[in-house]
């Protein structure tokens, strides 16, 4: 019946930390809070629907609070018949205002853990085709990442629904999975060994003062709130230096707070909070629920330092303490001796918006938090505003300690460090290269792997890797290239077909420092013969299947893939081979392709680090990829496209889902594989994006958002039929091997039988429209490219 009893459980570290802070503060609500602001035509009835499966499904916002024989426990309450708040404000003078103080009133309202509901669902009308969707959860129940999931679940309901297919349910696993990971971790030697590590990095913290019980428990719905104006591409621009710098988006942030921090106590030392999910693996991610806590993470910032140099360190640290997250600050306090209200740092950093914007069907949606996070004293963050790379600074203060005026000073104060980290040269950062480029491909790689190192990397066919499972085996397979004499300025050959296999391969090639040779095992014996020769390659790596037909060249050893233990954890990676890590510079090589040979012989091109990087860059800074893609590597590795089928979702934390060999010219295979795999961004040639159009079925294929185009004239009619048919946008993009796969690119508008420019020069690229005698045109006039 509704309001029926689940099992009684104790309550995990995280909720507990939350019942303390609500002891101490009972007037704190402690809720967390935010809307999704919604643009376009949504449907609000088939909303509800996917919004009441979502809920149902997310068993933390059920979970009641008890007394049971002087412990307290908690329990998942049945029942569906919680209030959805709809409420039009389209006529008030400033909507946005309206529901705002709607909402605040929500997150100042007292909650009763026993009796509950611990939630509040409201949508908003404020005007045609806009919509606020506001959810409120109290912190025991669940965090900021849950109400994410939450978001992303409805969304993924409400596609289905509009799609005309059944959303099936029970998506969301039960929280007691949540749970039961909690207590396994508090009872394991892993531990054992974050207690010692913490126990190790705070020795020596200073304390900064006790703090009011009020303060404690950081979720106060008054809290000062500062937010700045949306600056456009002021995330896309971190998101180019961090790659440039060879760092997350994040640690830059950090970087900017420890030299705050460092300007403001004239002191080197510092240290900065680090909002931090308190989980471990992909599965734990997706399950709504309570573990997110703050962290410190120690920082020294000294006289003269570079933005290389610090970015270097925050990288480190950063990652240290991701790999050590599930570590509360309420233990490192206990193991410190110290009262809950005793701060071991100022200043916290938390990223307000993360992974791309939610859809619902043909609607945009933007995630806006409201303040009540968990923050001791003060909270910077970067609230991100759609898809063009928007953002602003959002800071969050306990008035007992700031006031308005104050905020405003460190907001332009921060603004103006992280213009320094976005426009700084990386020159003179950590290795001393002046003319180094910091950015390497298994850089951006390895930065990812150690920051998400249970997410899924790889899914082809049943294989499914993790960032960490590819990243050990790709260093274990570099070893033993290194071993037979891979190394910087040389080439290595990779015969192998699309697998799981040929990505680890090319990942173990760069991280030698070599550059790779792609040879398809479907190329005729004599172009094999001729580019192995030609290419001379130090060391050639093969699938079994394959190493028996290459040619014998004098003095190239073969490494056949999976042989010699390559798989087993025992084998030394690069680091056990004595290489303290290649010297990779910007006009290092990268990879070794070989053109057609259409007009001639086949001529073997090769492709700078520098090159890569600069296209891997401006990618994310256009498209920007997050965790929730899925790229399709479908595209032969002897055509450039494969590169960054390959290295962009790697470096940016996405899936990278790999089609069967052959598949690439098969579109109902394509068309299964990307309705299945939730793809999101794929590439086409014209004449098989033509096919796929014509026999893919649009509902099947509703997880595509970016379809991108290349390689010869994009017709004007496939792209207004593909425009008239998926919900997707299509890039046209233009560029020959010898500039790095693109040098232009368009996003096609739809309509119109005009065949679609290739755009704009991308970054770093210029484009010459030149006569017939090599001399510039005028504007307005035709020429060559």
């Amino acid at each position: 019946m509704p309001g029926a009893e689940g099992e009684l459980r104790e309550l995990m570290a995280g909720q507990r930390d939350v019942w303390c802070a609500q002891q101490l503060a009972p007037d704190d609500p402690v809720n967390v809070g935010g809307y999704l602001e919604i643009r376009g035509e949504l449907d609000t009835g088939l909303f509800e629907r996917a919004l009441r499966q979502a809920v149902g499904e997310a068993e933390a916002v059920r979970l009641r609070l008890r007394g049971d024989g002087g412990t307290l426990r908690q329990f998942v309450a049945d029942g569906d018949d919680w209030p959805l708040h709809v409420v039009d404000v389209s006529a008030a003078g400033d909507p946005r205002a309206a529901a705002e103080q709607w909402m605040r009133a929500d997150m100042r309202r007292r909650v009763d853990l026993g009796a509950g509901p611990l939630f509040t669902q409201a949508v908003f009308r404020a005007g045609p085709g806009w919509f606020l969707w506001y959810q409120r959860g109290h912190q025991i129940a669940i965090d900021r990442l849950g109400t994410r999931v939450i978001a992303a679940r409805v969304a993924e309901v409400y596609n289905a629904l509009v799609a005309g297919r059944p959303a099936a349910g029970g998506a969301l696993a039960p929280v007691s999975v949540l749970m039961d990971a909690e207590s396994a971790y508090r009872a394991s030697a892993e531990f054992e060994r974050d207690r010692r590590f913490w126990r190790g990095a705070v020795a020596d913290l200073p304390v900064l003062a006790e703090v009011s019980p009020a303060a404690v428990s950081g979720g106060r719905a008054d809290r000062l709130r500062h937010a700045g104006s949306v600056v456009p591409g002021l995330a896309a621009d971190l998101g180019v230096a961090a790659r440039r710098l060879g760092v997350r988006p994040d640690d830059l942030m950090v970087a900017a707070a420890a030299v705050y921090l460092s300007r403001s106590t004239k002191a080197a030392g510092v240290v900065v909070g680090v909002a931090v999910a308190g989980r471990a693996g992909q599965r734990l991610a997706g399950i709504p629920g309570m573990t997110a806590g703050v962290l410190p993470v120690c920082l020294n910032v000294g006289e003269g330092i570079t933005a290389g140099e610090l970015a270097g360190q925050v990288a480190g640290a950063a990652g240290a303490v991701l790999r050590h997250q599930r570590y509360r600050l309420s233990d490192i306090r206990a193991d410190l001796g110290l009262a809950a209200g005793a701060r071991l740092f100022g200043l916290t950093v938390g990223v307000l918006a993360s992974g791309p914007p939610v859809r619902f069907g043909g609607c945009a949606a933007v995630t806006c938090d409201l303040p009540g996070c968990d923050v001791d004293g003060l909270s910077v963050g970067l609230e991100e505003h759609g898809e063009g790379g928007g953002a602003r600074l959002v800071l969050e203060a306990d008035p007992g300690l700031y006031d308005a005026a104050s905020l405003g000073v460190i907001a332009r104060h921060f603004a103006s460090i992280l213009r320094w980290l976005v426009q700084a040269p990386s020159s003179g950062s950590a290795g001393g290269a002046g003319d180094g480029w910091p950015v390497t491909l298994t850089g951006l790689f390895e930065a990812q792997a150690a920051a998400t190192p249970d997410a899924v990397a790889v899914v082809c066919g049943d294989a499914v890797l993790t960032y960490r499972v590819l990243d050990g085996a790709a260093g274990r397979l570099a070893g033993q290239l290194a071993g037979l004499g891979a190394g910087p300025e040389q080439v290595v050959a990779v015969a192998m077909e699309r697998s799981a296999g040929l990505v680890t391969a090319v990942l173990a090639v760069a991280r030698t420092g070599a550059a790779w040779l792609p040879v398809d095992p479907g190329y005729p014996a004599e172009r094999v013969a001729f580019m192995l020769a030609d290419a001379r390659p130090a060391v050639i790596v093969a699938a079994a299947e394959v190493a028996g037909d290459l040619p014998v060249l004098a003095g190239v050893p073969v490494l056949v893939a999976g042989e010699h233990a390559a798989a087993d954890e025992a084998t030394p990676g690069l680091a056990g081979t004595g290489l303290a890590g290649p010297a990779v510079s910007a006009a290092s090589l990268a990879y070794v392709m070989y053109t057609s040979g259409s007009t001639g012989v086949p001529k073997g091109v090769a492709v700078t680090q520098g090159g890569v990087a600069n296209l891997l860059g401006w990618m994310q800074a256009e498209y920007g990829l997050g965790a929730a893609d899925r790229v399709l590597h479908k595209t032969p590795a002897g055509f450039d496209v494969s590169v960054w089928e390959v290295f962009w979702p790697l470096a940016a934390g996405a899936q990278l889902v790999v089609a069967r060999p052959g598949g690439q010219g098969d579109p109902a295979y394509l068309a299964q594989l990307i309705g299945a795999a939730g793809v999101t961004t794929v590439h086409f040639v014209p004449a098989m994006l033509a096919e796929f159009v014509a026999g893919a079925d649009p509902a099947g294929c509703g997880s595509l958002r970016r379809v991108f185009c290349g390689g010869e004239v994009l017709a004007g009619r496939v792209a207004a039929r593909f425009a008239g048919r998926f919900g997707a946008v299509l890039h046209n993009r233009y560029g020959p091997t010898e500039i790095t796969v693109d040098a232009t690119a368009w996003a096609c508008a739809g309509g119109g039988e005009d065949d679609p420019p290739i755009g704009s020069p991308v970054a770093n690229t210029r484009v010459f429209v030149l006569d017939g005698w090599l001399g510039p045109v005028p504007a307005g006039v035709a020429g060559e490219l």
